[in-house]
């Protein structure tokens, strides 16, 4: 039963309390509203215009205007008949005595803004990949700032890429799906009369997910230029490898950086003993190279040479040289071949016999030669059984001559009786000079010969 009886008596003791008793907190502030309208907006700036309530230079009571001008300030923590002044901004423009409890209507307060905003200050910037954030300090105004303008645009370009408008409140925002590239951040105060501050700005990078290098590499050296395979072209910023790749056919090469590293600074492309230091401000930028070569391959090795019925047959061990091997010159009797392999065949005819001279050297792709690597090809005569033979029948040609000589003699002095064997000897002498004769000629035929 009692806590049925309990709330019906504390709600009737509510109801019976004197009114003046509620007015009591009340009692002790006094309500303040009216109208603030800025001179020299165009048009003018009604909103977020900071009010305030001021008594002995402290602000005892302070709020923004709304979207129309109108503002309330609820002034409490003074006596009655107390004087304070109400202030726009900076500028004092009513003075009004506190009454606890009353509520008052100063009208439309008329303010002038004579001066412009201060300029803000930056003091942070960060970029990423495709985004820009921007923080920066309030700026002061006589009477309030209204908003904030921050722009961006390319260096050495006038041309926005973009243009926000944000809230006096804010003091940062972040730009997004900005192109790669190197831009000027802006941020400029404009207060309520739509006067404007200096610009404060600050330079930032946006940087692109990759950077695209490539061209082509030319290899000069003494005698002419090529463009290469193989070559290596390095990609350094300062003194750190970013990356490397090797030139392709006709001496094209592509460098894929991360844009991060790169974009916006200086690299330095390394190909060889050249290098070419460039500014990356571009997703794709096509750079030539010149490297210099006056470095000689190294001499052809092994050198063999071989005489084979009309023919010489050269074989030697590949050469060295530190970019391209352009290919061998093989030289033979004044007869120059230039040959990519490491043999070659020359058509020389028949040989006399003596010892001939083959040089070879190497050249690569601009020009460079190697000492010549030089061996011998030796002609010689007929083989030792041949000889022999030939030897046999110069002998016997002899025994025959003084046989008959002798025959001759004996002919002489016995003439009848000799007559048909002295006729006989010389039939001989003269087949067996014949067959000197033949054998000598043989020896002068090339067809013999061989190495």
């Amino acid at each position: 039963m009692v806590r049925y009886v309990l709330p019906i008596v504390l709600i009737l003791f509510l109801f019976l309390i004197p009114s003046h008793h509620c007015l009591c907190a009340s009692a002790e502030v006094m309500v303040v509203r009216g109208f603030v309208y800025v001179e020299g907006g165009k048009p003018p700036v009604r909103a977020d215009i900071p009010v305030y309530a001021v008594y002995g230079g402290k602000v005892i009571a302070e709020n923004l205007t709304s979207m129309d001008g109108s503002f309330v300030l609820i002034v409490r923590g003074l006596s009655n008949g107390t004087e304070f002044s109400i202030r726009v901004g900076e500028y004092e423009v009513r003075k009004l005595v506190f009454s606890p409890g009353a509520v008052i209507s100063v009208g439309t307060l008329k303010v002038k803004d004579a001066l412009r905003p201060s300029r803000p200050k930056i003091v942070e910037v960060r970029s990423g990949i495709r985004w820009v954030f921007v923080r920066w300090s309030h700026s002061s105004d006589d009477v309030a700032v209204s908003k904030y303008v921050v722009s961006i645009r390319l260096v050495n370009v006038e041309k926005y890429v973009s243009s926000i408008e944000v809230s006096s409140k804010k003091t940062s925002v972040n730009l997004s799906e900005v192109p790669p590239g190197i831009y000027l951040v802006e941020v400029q105060a404009i207060d309520v009369a739509n006067r404007a501050s200096d610009v404060a700005s600050a330079r930032v990078v946006v940087y692109p997910e990759k950077v695209v290098v490539w061209g082509k590499v030319v290899v000069r050296g003494p005698r002419g230029q090529a463009m290469l395979p193989g070559l290596s072209v390095r990609a350094y910023v300062g003194n750190e490898l970013v990356n490397s790749t090797v030139t392709m056919q006709g001496g094209w090469y592509s460098l894929t950086l991360p844009g991060e590293k790169v974009f916006g600074k200086v690299i330095k492309l390394v190909c060889r003993d050249s290098e070419t230091v460039i500014t990356i401000n571009r997703t794709k930028v096509k750079v030539d190279l010149v490297a210099r070569d006056y470095t000689a391959p190294t001499p052809p090795a092994n050198l063999i040479a071989t005489y084979i019925g009309d023919a010489v047959i050269v074989k030697w061990s590949p050469s060295v040289d530190d970019v391209a091997l352009g290919g061998y010159y093989v030289e033979f009797r004044s007869k120059l071949v230039f040959t990519n392999a490491t043999s070659v065949v020359i058509k020389c005819g028949k040989l006399i016999p003596g010892k001939y001279v083959v040089r070879v050297w190497a050249m690569d792709a601009v020009g460079n030669n190697s000492t010549a690597a030089v061996t011998h090809v030796y002609v010689e005569f007929p083989h030792e059984k041949l000889l022999t033979v030939v030897s046999i029948l110069i002998v016997a040609i002899t025994v025959v001559s003084v046989l008959a000589i002798v025959l001759r003699y004996v002919a002489t002095k016995r003439a009848e009786r000799y007559v048909d064997l002295y006729y006989r000897a010389t039939l001989l002498v003269g087949r067996y000079s014949s067959l000197c004769i033949r054998a000598l000629s043989l020896t002068s035929n090339p067809l013999i010969y061989t190495l």
